[in-house]
């Protein structure tokens, strides 16, 4: 049984939503990882595509690329070309000391999230990253603590809580008493690429389970008290990678959630 302590948390942001023709500074954008879930962040940046919702324009038209840092030059320059950016590196320092970038969005390999976003906050800038937040529980609290200590903005990218569904159960139970979340994977992950590496990606359960985690955190409308949990490897031969997850959950305002997960098919 894990019992959540009193140290602090993230807290959310009360920033109000633009409108329409409201004013707002430009936000001068890096980007730490040009791969495959880069191009879809930066598809909403671009207001022309069919990616960026009504509700999200504002934002998006104040949004500037600058730099691009990626270990394959090439790939950096094709989303340079594809989606605007002043430079491209293969060094994610020059985006982090750039005086002319005030947040970066890192869409790299799980287990750089942590250091890669803890070196973007103390050079100044704001962060918004790819699920998951780290691979260990010391990463995440190293993260809050650098959040708390240097008063800028760090976003995690669960998407679900924001689509229209979501919404809607939310307007509807604002305060659940029970949440059951049945997770299936549309297919199981091969054990030869990336994410399913115990070091790079952490598995199926970590990459897309913290989606459903955070769901149930977002309609159950309080923080975890305390985790109940039981898993295992069933499926794959990787012995360090979890690929079957069946938890119980309760919230400090008394709902439970039961989460079941696997990568099994």
């Amino acid at each position: 049984m894990l019992r959540y302590s009193n140290t602090p948390t993230l807290q959310h942001s009360n920033t109000p939503i633009p409108r329409e023709g409201d004013t707002m500074d430009k936000v001068r954008l890096g980007v730490i990882g040009c791969g495959n879930m880069c191009r879809h962040h930066l598809e909403t940046v671009d207001v022309k595509s069919g990616m960026t919702s009504p509700e999200l324009r504002p934002f998006a038209q104040q949004v500037v690329i600058r730099g691009l840092a990626d270990v394959n030059l090439a790939k950096a320059e094709g989303h340079r070309a594809a989606y605007g950016g002043e430079y491209v590196t293969d060094d994610p320092e020059k985006v982090f000391r750039d005086p002319e970038i005030d947040a970066v969005l890192i869409t790299t390999w799980h287990d750089t999230h942590a250091p890669l976003s803890l070196r973007a906050m103390e050079c100044g800038k704001h962060v918004l990253i790819e699920k998951p937040m780290a691979m260990t529980l010391k990463e995440c609290d190293d993260i809050v603590a650098a959040e708390a200590r240097t008063g800028l903005k760090y976003m995690v990218a669960f998407r679900c809580r924001f689509a229209k569904g979501a919404q809607e159960v939310k307007r509807e139970i604002p305060q659940p008493d029970n949440i059951i979340a049945h997770a299936r994977t549309s297919g199981i992950w091969p054990e030869t690429i990336w994410a399913q590496d115990p070091i790079k990606g952490g598995g199926q359960i970590l990459s897309q389970g913290c989606h459903v985690v955070d769901m149930m955190f977002h309609l159950a409308g309080a923080e975890p008290e305390s985790v109940y949990a039981v898993g295992g490897v069933y499926h794959h031969s990787k012995p360090d990678v979890i690929d079957t997850i069946n938890a119980s959950i309760r919230y400090k305002n008394g709902a439970v959630g039961a989460f079941l997960g696997g990568d099994g098919g």
